[in-house]
């Protein structure tokens, strides 16, 4: 009976009720009070012993485990998190600061900034490499490279003048330097003072009789001065140097051309074949051998030009001049040298309408073609079957080439068009554009004749 009251207590109190509420159920159910007060309360000293235990059990767990309010997991998890974080970010920071201070080091030591020049100049890109070689005399104002660089990149640029102040600055710091001596020469050849770049060509020879570019350079100075003697002679001497610079053997063949002699024309012309091949452009310049020999122009026939269209080398060397003009064309359909060589030869066959097309598409192809102005103003000045319009257009044609930014480099221009002016009758102009001839090569045969005969018209 006594564990049924037990149960009945447990069981009431498990679900809430309080001990008044029990109590009074059971005396309503006939029950004893006094056993119903001593249940409840043995009850109720089961349930605080066992929550005492229960806490002293927690208390002893928390202090004898890793589970301490002083040092619990996730506390040193977090420390140690942001230690190791931090040292990481340190350790990028300093990594970055090292790089960017060995860059700006490097970026702007001299030796770097001297061969960050040159690779850009090398590049192409000489408005940066200029940049570079300004910042080399920043820093070491006697720096004869700096200077150099600079020189070297206002001279592609076009900037001549501020070549030479930089190019003159180097040899003041660097006499021997034979680089500088080249640039300066080839800065006053490109502002035509051909004599100071003879004079810096030559002090560069000295210093390196070996560099081709200055031969070259030397070379071309004397021919721009006229001095062919000269110039043939150092031209010769280059061409034994190196024989891989054709620009060299066709000038040098032109000056033999100038000189009638064909001899030694062929023997370069030959030598251009072996070194060269046979193209397009050994092809033209055979052409122009065989059309030179027996040249209008040559002095030797200019006062009986019957002398020359009766002479069967005349029509021999124009029929062989034809045959490898053509045969260039067909290498290179684009080469306007050879049309212009079509022209002429044409031009002495009669085949006049075959001429002025070769000579229109030598313009065409390459508008500042001299040679090709000049034939065809004369296929008009003396062919037209109205010598008015035809002088008038003879004019129109000379007048283009003129007019054009690049200066003349020949003469017989300025001789045509003092021609043409003579036969509209305008003697003061046709004397003024033979001035100008003279102008261009003082020693000018044709020009001088002219000249002499003008001045004897009243």
């Amino acid at each position: 009976m006594d564990q049924q009251i037990i149960d009945y207590i447990k069981k009431e109190k498990d679900k809430g009720f309080s001990n008044e509420q029990i109590k009074n159920i059971l005396i309503k159910a006939g029950h004893d009070i006094e056993k119903i007060n001593e249940h409840i309360s043995h009850h109720e000293n089961i349930i605080n012993n066992s929550n005492e235990n229960i806490n002293n059990d927690n208390k002893k767990s928390i202090l004898n485990s890793n589970n301490n309010p002083f040092d619990q997991p996730i506390v040193i998890e977090s420390k140690k998190f942001n230690l190791k974080y931090t040292l990481i970010a340190i350790f990028i920071i300093i990594i970055l600061i090292t790089s960017i201070t060995y860059n700006f080091i490097k970026e702007n030591s001299t030796k770097q900034l001297i061969d960050d020049g040159w690779k850009l100049y090398n590049n192409g890109n000489y408005e940066n490499s200029k940049i570079k070689f300004e910042k080399v005399i920043k820093k070491e104002p006697d720096n004869y490279k700096g200077y150099g660089g600079l020189g070297g990149s206002y001279f592609r640029l076009g900037n001549f003048e501020k070549a030479i102040e930089n190019f003159e600055k180097v040899i003041e710091l660097n006499p021997n330097n034979s680089n500088a001596s080249r640039g300066l020469g080839y800065s006053y050849f490109f502002l035509e003072d051909y004599e100071n770049a003879i004079e810096s060509f030559e002090k560069g020879f000295e210093l390196n009789p070996d560099d081709e570019k200055i031969l070259e350079g030397l070379g071309k100075s004397y021919y721009e001065m006229k001095d062919y003697e000269k110039a043939i002679e150092i031209f010769e001497q280059s061409s034994t140097l190196n024989s891989t610079i054709k620009n060299n053997y066709v000038t040098l063949l032109n000056l033999y051309i100038k000189q009638n002699n064909f001899q030694k024309s062929f023997e370069i012309i030959n030598k251009i074949s072996e070194d060269f091949g046979e193209n397009y452009e050994t092809l033209n310049y055979l052409g122009y051998y065989y059309l030179s020999r027996f040249s209008e122009n040559n002095l030797k026939f200019s006062k009986n030009m019957s002398l020359i269209k009766n002479n069967q080398n005349y029509w021999n060397d124009t029929k062989l001049a034809k045959k490898y003009f053509e045969k260039s064309i067909l290498l290179n359909p684009n080469y306007a040298n050879s049309y212009t060589g079509l022209g002429i030869c044409y031009y002495r066959t009669g085949e006049f309408n075959l001429s002025k097309n070769n000579l229109k598409k030598a313009i065409t192809i390459d508008i500042e073609n001299e040679l090709a102005y000049y034939y065809l103003s004369i296929l008009y000045n003396r062919l037209y079957e109205n010598k008015i319009e035809g002088y008038n257009k003879a004019k129109e044609i000379l007048l283009q080439r003129i007019n054009q930014k690049t200066k003349l480099n020949h003469c017989f221009i300025f001789i045509e068009l003092g021609i043409v002016e003579l036969n509209l009758g305008n003697i003061q102009e046709s004397k003024k554009n033979l001035k100008k001839a003279l102008e261009i090569e003082s020693n000018c045969l044709a020009a001088t004749e002219l000249e002499y005969k003008l001045n004897q018209i009243k």
